[in-house]
């Protein structure tokens, strides 16, 4: 009979126990995690803050933990780091709770920095209506490489820009840009920036990839105007009986004064009202028409632009 007390009074407290056990973490208490400011610069300094309803915090034992920095202590609610000046996108923080019940939580935050971005264009130069890409340069072209900053309310910030690790000079040293022309045979130009934002020092570095001259061809029609759907490649069938074509070259500098010259079967044609546009009617019998054109600017080196097209009628 005793045996038989005990082991309904075992199973009573066994199954107390793990009911208890279960609810423990059934109910762990809820602790925010947040960082202020969220999204810090370079540089910067921050506070990650511990916050809860639903147990006491300031009895807990806390245990912070950021790269190889540890800091441990009760109700250290509260902890900050400054974010390194270069070389990472996002730092983790975590924190280690013990609670009085006895209960042991792990939080944990990442948080992204503002980092300084750098980019390129080609300026001043004929692109294909309606283009929305970056204007990739050719020799000769001016370059703009700009910084994109984080934030626009930086109080001081000093830009330091070398070409192809030789300092640029500028009369402007808070200018996030820098506009040069190239006129170099290189294929690439390496283009950096020391970016002192009150004190923080951040560089940011670039290759500018330096295109070959290209001519786009198009469709052209006196009704419709210009087909910029697609470009008319080297060979073509089955054209109308009036053919006109137009003729963009990619990269000619706006205030060139390029020479212009199409060939049609061999021989030169000129006086056209519009030196890009090519208009004549179609042969009479059938067969292949080879059609070039050169472009270059009288003035430049290497502003030279030439194309081919066969069209079959």
């Amino acid at each position: 009979m005793n045996r038989i007390l005990f082991g309904f009074i075992f199973i009573i407290l066994f199954g107390v126990s793990s009911m208890t056990l279960g609810q423990s973490f059934e109910n762990e208490p809820n602790i925010n995690i947040v960082a202020n400011p969220v999204d810090p610069e370079p540089g910067e300094r921050v506070s990650i803050q511990l916050s809860s309803f639903e147990t006491d915090l300031d009895l807990a034992t806390i245990r912070w933990s950021y790269g190889n920095v540890v800091q441990t202590g009760i109700g250290e609610k509260e902890f900050t780091i400054t974010i390194p000046p270069t070389g990472t996108d996002i730092v983790s923080v975590s924190a280690d709770i013990s609670l009085t019940s006895g209960v042991n939580i792990s939080k944990s935050i990442s948080i992204s920095i503002r980092s300084y971005d750098i980019t390129w264009e080609a300026v001043g130069t004929r692109t294909p209506p309606f283009y929305l890409g970056k204007k990739i340069p050719i020799r000769e072209n001016n370059i703009r490489v700009a910084i994109i900053s984080p934030t626009s309310n930086i109080k001081q910030t000093v830009y330091k820009w070398s070409r192809n690790s030789s300092s640029v000079s500028s009369n402007n040293t808070a200018r996030p840009f820098v506009d040069f022309k190239n006129s170099e045979l290189d294929k690439k130009e390496f283009i950096e920036a020391v970016i002192n934002s009150e004190g923080v020092i951040s560089t940011k570095s670039l290759n500018v990839p330096i295109s070959n001259p290209k001519i786009f061809f198009y469709k052209y029609s006196p009704l419709t105007g210009l087909d910029i759907s697609k470009t008319i490649k080297s060979e073509v069938d089955s054209y109308e009986n009036n053919v006109s074509i137009f003729a963009i070259p990619v990269g000619l500098n706006f205030n060139s004064k390029p020479y212009i010259s199409w060939n049609l079967s061999g021989r030169e044609i000129s006086n056209q009202d519009n030196p890009y546009l090519l208009s004549f009617g179609a042969p009479d019998e059938s067969g292949e028409v080879p059609i070039s054109l050169k472009i270059e600017d009288l003035r430049s080196i290497y502003q030279e632009f030439t194309g081919s097209l066969k069209l079959n009628f």
